[in-house]
């Protein structure tokens, strides 16, 4: 298997529907939590705790923008 490495924080991060649509949607581009919170139906606190395990995992990062706004976007992990 050349793709993603398949460790426990893995398995568990991609035990959820709604976190392997985050990855299909950061896969697009980078986004905002408040894009994501719409984009999927969901309140911000749970796309924060669903970003959390995403990040955990290393399949994610957040970036601060100059402007103070956090984006989220894949890691070459979450991408492969």
């Amino acid at each position: 298997m050349d793709g993603i490495a398949l460790d426990r924080n893995t398995l568990r991060a991609l035990g959820a529907d709604t976190r392997v649509k985050m990855l299909k949607l950061l896969g697009e581009r980078r986004k905002m939590q408040a894009e994501l919170a719409v984009e999927l139906g969901l309140k911000p606190p749970s796309v924060r705790e669903h970003l959390e395990r995403l990040a955990e995992a290393g399949l994610v990062r957040r970036i601060e923008s100059e402007r103070k706004w956090k984006y989220y976007e894949l890691t070459e992990k979450g991408s492969a």
